[in-house]
């Protein structure tokens, strides 16, 4: 399954993903020391939280429940890290390219799971493909949208320190 990443403004912290045209998901940043974010997919909404500095974790909320799903973890400068589900299951993000233009997520077997291919000057934009057909889980909409968060962190980071 191939999603497109759209920045619908230029230098705005709203980004949508897309499938055949269609809206399928929708990421809307706010703050900057303490960043917060709300996603909605479909029926689905969350709360990203990012707290620390160095090392840094993102507490992802149900919208709907109030409480938290899973925890985001990323040492410091890290381009990459591990998301924990409170049902034991856990994913690895990082980087696979050198130039940080693709990142993707992997299962505790290192298989890849998505892709992600980003690029854009004042405006993101990108591809996310989802590599194996049968990962179809419930917590396949939140690591699509949480990619694309922790991808626009890393390149605040990279823009804040040049």
């Amino acid at each position: 399954m191939k999603l497109l990443i759209k920045q619908p403004k230029a230098l705005s912290s709203t980004y949508e993903v897309c499938k055949n045209d269609k809206l399928v998901a929708r990421l809307t940043c706010r703050g900057f020391i303490r960043s917060l974010a709300t996603v909605e997919a479909g029926e689905k909404k969350w709360e990203f939280e990012q707290k620390g500095l160095f090392h840094t974790k993102v507490l992802i909320k149900d919208s709907k429940s109030n409480k938290i799903v899973a925890t985001f973890y990323s040492g410091a400068f890290s381009n990459g890290g591990t998301i924990k589900f409170h049902e034991n299951e856990q994913y690895a993000f990082k980087s696979t390219s050198w130039w940080k233009s693709h990142y993707s997520w992997l299962d505790k077997n290192g298989k890849e799971l998505i892709r992600y291919r980003t690029g854009g000057f004042l405006k993101m934009n990108g591809e996310i493909e989802v590599t194996d057909g049968k990962f179809n889980n419930t917590n396949r909409d939140l690591l699509v949208v949480l990619g694309l968060y922790q991808i626009k962190h890393i390149d605040d980071a990279s823009a804040a320190a040049s």
